[in-house]
């Protein structure tokens, strides 16, 4: 993961791609004793972005596996289910490797960057998924 830190502090003054985006969400995950916080909006962002910029459907379908993995670990945690915790963490250790295959088989480039003020149909699909479960 230090490599991830290095990479993120060249992307602290603009807006972060979706490979960035993610890339802070699993770090702060290492990070965090339960769970990261605030991480709906950069993930779904990013799946918006990934589709808007026709990103191979690897990198989407990974970083949607990603979300999905999170939203079971946030439910996990609301449960107090130790075991399925354990279970979500590791395919989320899984799923981490696989996005820094990908992020470093495509680096991002000024072009990469895109305006994530739009709210894609994506990030609407997960927040009504999310709202059903809280």
């Amino acid at each position: 993961m230090e490599i991830l830190r290095g990479t993120l502090a060249m992307y602290t003054t603009k807006t972060p791609t979706s490979h960035i985006a993610i890339c802070t969400v699993l770090v702060e995950l290492d990070d965090a004793a339960t769970r990261p916080v605030h991480w709906r909006k950069p993930v779904y962002e990013a799946i918006d972005e990934l589709r808007a910029i026709s990103a191979p459907a690897e990198q989407i379908d990974t970083a949607e596996r990603i979300a999905i993995a999170l939203l079971k670990l946030d439910w996990a945690i609301q449960g107090k289910d130790s075991e399925k915790q354990t279970q979500v963490r590791e395919q989320l250790a899984a799923l981490a490797e696989t996005w820094r295959t990908l992020d470093e088989a495509t680096p991002a480039t000024d072009e990469d960057v895109l305006d994530t003020c739009e709210v894609g149909p994506v990030t609407e699909a997960l927040e009504r998924i999310n709202q059903r479960h809280y």
